[in-house]
């Protein structure tokens, strides 16, 4: 870690100067290639040291009072990080800065900590959404410079997107737009979404032809999932960078502040339009009628939102479980209820779920929100590796002191070797090749049935189906909430 008198040390102080360059290089030698130097500046944003790879002359007594990174924390006493826009660094390339405050007594400006990123860095994360034969993608700061575009046109890159409609967008308080107009680019005529990340200085477009949504228009949905993904990305990403030049400014305990306040905000972020999506294409169903043409299309639409939305709890129930502080939410749960709702889920509308629920076991005591996740993750992975239309079976009934969930399938069942290791994070099998997931779901159910001190089973055969046993105790009773939540 660095003191302020670390950075006010004088030139003449060669022992640390060299303890303050070299910690500098070793930060910048663990980043990606696109992160391409760090500097430090004092009070009179003069930079006092730096690191450049590959190395280049030494920029050290370089005057930033004039740039962004300097006036706009000077200017605002409760900003402690920021995230600039494009400009030309006096190395001579285009980047965007990522820098933390350093802050004295009563919150005085002593400085600056930065790290130079290039371009790459949103090219990078372009390239892995994929795109219609037509499509684009493009990343442009909120002074409609071209960071990224999708197909590539590097001749344009840290060019201004003259576009009076992205203009009043982002001087507006809208956070997503949409028009469609011929691109200033290629001509392409094209529906762009339009997406402002949070709170930082970006900007998404996403376009799809008139020519590739008019044959496909569902297509447009999946779009809109993939921009999200990537601003998913985007904000993970930066937020880990800022978390490894936090690290060395900053104790633990506001690292994991930061941390529960990005998860907060990326959950609303995905949840508001993915509302927005799943009541359109609801309306959709009523008013064209479930018999109409576009039914099959919108009811896909419908379960790539539930799937989206799946995917979202997961990660954040996988966070709360991190959480020193989580705690099971204890209260009596109606399996019936319960049971209802999971069969009656979109996402596997084309396949037949009978519910078998024993009239003896009507409640439990658990948690359940979890429960909810439990079943759905049950029954989802059911339908990934079943043909559509077969039957899926969820059983409810007593055993013992426990109550039993079977989830049965007529899927292509689970090889042997692999049965060990489903419950395991992020573990897919040979089988999953084309399926979509992210190996959370069964290490998830795992982690529930643990916390309420349930066991969980799987029984497969190649060709036969798949049968998962749970067995949670009806009533915990002869079992303290501390040692359930200890587990």
């Amino acid at each position: 870690p660095l003191t302020l008198s670390d950075l006010r040390s004088p030139p003449t102080d060669k022992t640390r100067q060299l303890r303050v360059s070299a910690l500098l290089k070793s930060k910048v030698q663990m980043l990606p290639s696109y992160v391409t130097g760090a500097d430090l500046t004092d009070s009179r944003c003069i930079v006092t040291h730096a690191y450049n790879t590959p190395p280049r002359p030494s920029i050290t007594g370089f005057d930033g009072s004039q740039r962004e990174w300097c006036t706009v924390p000077q200017a605002n006493l409760q900003m402690d990080a920021s995230i600039t826009h494009l400009f030309f660094s006096n190395t001579g390339k285009l980047e965007v800065g990522q820098n933390r405050i350093i802050r004295g007594d009563k919150r005085r400006f002593e400085g600056v900590a930065g790290l130079e990123i290039e371009l790459d860095f949103f090219s990078d994360w372009i390239e892995q959404i994929p795109i219609d034969a037509h499509g684009t993608i493009a990343i442009i700061d909120t002074q409609n410079n071209l960071l990224a575009r999708k197909p590539a046109l590097p001749e344009k890159l840290g060019k201004i997107v003259e576009n009076p409609r992205l203009k009043s967008f982002i001087n507006s308080g809208q956070h997503y737009t949409t028009f469609s107009q011929l691109s200033p680019m290629d001509g392409e005529s094209r529906l762009y979404g339009v997406r402002k990340v949070g709170d930082l200085p970006f900007i998404v477009i996403v376009g799809e032809a008139d020519q590739d949504w008019q044959r496909v228009w569902y297509s447009r949905t999946l779009l809109t999932l993939g921009m999200m993904l990537l601003i998913f990305g985007l904000l993970s990403y930066i937020y880990r960078l800022h978390q490894k030049l936090l690290q060395a400014n900053q104790v633990a305990e506001q690292a994991l502040a930061d941390q529960r306040q990005f998860i907060a905000m990326v959950s609303h972020e995905f949840r508001s339009p993915l509302s927005v999506i799943d009541v359109s294409a609801h309306l959709l169903t009523r008013q064209l009628g479930e018999a109409s043409e576009s039914a099959p299309v919108i009811a896909r639409i419908r379960r790539g939102v539930e799937r989206l939305v799946a995917f979202v709890d997961n990660c954040l129930t996988q966070e709360r479980f991190a959480n020193e502080a989580f705690v099971l939410q204890l209260e009596r749960v109606n399996l019936n209820e319960l049971a209802v709702w999971a069969s009656a889920q979109q996402t596997w509308s084309d396949r037949i779920v009978v519910t078998e629920i024993d009239p003896a076991l009507s409640e439990i005591e658990g948690d359940p929100q979890l429960l909810r996740i439990l079943l759905s993750n049950l029954l989802s992975n059911a339908a990934k590796y079943s043909s559509a239309e077969s039957v899926i079976t969820l059983r409810v009934m007593p055993h013992e002191k426990n109550c039993r969930i079977e989830v049965i399938d007529q899927g292509q069942g689970i090889p042997v070797d692999e049965l060990p290791l489903i419950f395991n994070k992020y573990m897919r099998g040979r089988a999953a090749s084309g399926i979509p997931g992210a190996g959370l779901g069964l290490s998830l159910a795992a982690r529930i049935v643990k916390l309420h001190g349930g066991t969980i089973e799987a029984l497969s055969r190649p060709g036969e189906g798949s049968r998962f046993v749970v067995e949670i105790p009806i009533n915990p009773a002869n079992r303290s909430r501390d040692a359930i939540n200890r587990k």
